[in-house]
């Protein structure tokens, strides 16, 4: 039976292989999924897991870490960042496993006397087909991706309407793809939000779901998150809360009450924050005394996204690196083995991560979750399907485990540069994924 599962999965991982398919793409991903999964007490700090709050996780439980690319028609500098698919392995190598789009291809007026210079001139069908790009890509590198209609302190009905009808079918079936309805539709605090926007909100909401009924969708998209967040979403009606949350921005605001207060009711998720670095008002607020916003949304327990990480390529010295490095001084580094997330028993189930570095020359480190006590068989293969080595072939008990390999065959000789299957059997359960030994 073993052996059985071991020639399926290496069938599998080797067609993925060869029809350019990352073994970690979202057909093994699966969609985005809402949890309870506790709140942050803001009385005494501490969290309670136990509490009625809810955010948006990926399928395997973790919270979304992402970063946003400006994908505006006016900032050609930014696209061109975007299209760079070096960009996105960034953020994939920096620990995100969650981009955001900034959308925006209308508002003419903003594409004349630009100082970056000739903005891109897209028609929507050309737009929607940079966009497949994008979604390929991130599904490439196992990344879910937000779709996000960038405006800003507005929204524009007939563009809305337009895009979403041609973009909501397009990809209605990419289980990693997500739905903003809007950014920052109404400015800027919950207080400003009126009935009328509310039925906007809902008529491209019933738009979407339409075309795509499995797609997760975020509502509101606050940019203050600041008194009444709850009370606004009160008025939305016929809303799925367990495929649908409310997104708010991290701006302006000292004090993260308000943000318990709506995750105890409704699943949050921060689509956006600034970092402290760049000279930005906005990044001046320190929300509950955190230097870096993220730090709070992980002791929140609360899906997050930066702004400004994948602004430009020298973001990555001025806010990624600094970024990891506060994590990993201040105990929230999420990549690593000794951070407890706030993850519900129900999501506790069998997961491989993609090894880190990759590529990488001379060692990697492959991380798998277990759910249970059970034995485990860890092998390496090479593209023939010819065993490697094995890593682990042992009963393990419940929990994530890290394994290193330093690119040697079960002899101890260094393997050749190239690319490599590694498989997780266990039980019933086996899957692969694949990595590359660059000497």
């Amino acid at each position: 039976m073993q052996k059985w599962m071991t020639q399926l999965i290496l069938i599998s991982a080797l067609f993925l292989f060869h029809t350019n398919l990352s073994p970690a793409s979202s057909k093994q991903m699966g969609r985005v999924k809402v949890v309870q999964n506790g709140l942050l007490n803001k009385t005494t700090g501490e969290y309670d897991s136990t509490a009625a709050g809810r955010t948006v996780v990926t399928a395997g439980g973790e919270l979304l870490r992402g970063a946003t690319f400006w994908c505006f028609a006016f900032h050609p500098n930014k696209v061109k960042y975007a299209k760079q698919f070096s960009a996105w392995q960034t953020l994939k190598d920096h620990h995100f496993n969650a981009v955001r789009l900034a959308l925006n291809y209308e508002e003419p007026d903003k594409l004349e006397g630009n100082p970056e210079g000739e903005p891109f001139r897209w028609t929507l069908k050309e737009f929607l087909e940079q966009i497949d790009q994008w979604v390929d890509w991130a599904e490439e590198l196992g990344l879910y991706v937000i779709l996000d209609h960038h405006e800003v302190g507005t929204y524009t009905m007939e563009w809305l309407r337009t895009f979403w009808e041609a973009a909501a079918p397009r990809y209605a079936d990419r289980p990693h793809v997500i739905y903003e309805i809007a950014n920052e539709p109404v400015a800027w605090r919950p207080k400003n939000y009126t009935q009328e926007h509310i039925n906007d909100f809902q008529d491209i909401y019933q738009l979407i779901r339409e075309h795509a009924p499995e797609t997760h969708v975020i509502f509101l998209s606050y940019a203050v998150p600041a008194k009444g967040m709850k009370s606004v979403a009160d008025m939305l009606t016929g809303v799925d809360w367990s495929n649908a949350s409310v997104g708010f921005h991290g701006y302006w605001m000292h004090t993260s009450a308000y943000i318990q207060e709506l995750k105890a009711h409704y699943p949050a998720v921060n689509t956006e924050f600034m970092s402290h670095t760049p000279k930005n008002p906005a990044s001046t607020y320190k929300m509950d005394g955190y230097l870096w916003q993220n730090q709070l949304m992980e002791k929140s327990g609360i899906s997050w996204f930066i702004w400004d990480a994948a602004y430009r390529p020298d973001y990555i010295d001025k806010v990624l690196e600094p970024m990891l490095q506060h994590a990993e001084e201040n105990g929230y580094a999420w990549w690593k083995e000794s951070v407890v997330e706030h993850t519900p028993a129900s999501m506790e189930e069998y997961a491989l991560k993609q090894n880190y570095p990759n590529p990488f020359n001379p060692s990697t480190e492959i991380q798998f979750t277990l759910p249970h006590t059970a034995h485990v068989n860890l092998s390496i293969y090479d593209l023939h399907g010819r065993l490697i080595d094995t890593l682990v072939d042992a009963v393990m008990p419940s929990g994530s485990h890290n394994v290193s390999w330093n690119a040697a065959n079960k002899k101890g000789i260094t393997v050749p540069s190239g690319v490599y299957l590694y498989t997780l059997q266990s039980g019933d359960f086996s899957v692969g994924r694949r990595m590359v030994v660059m000497r």
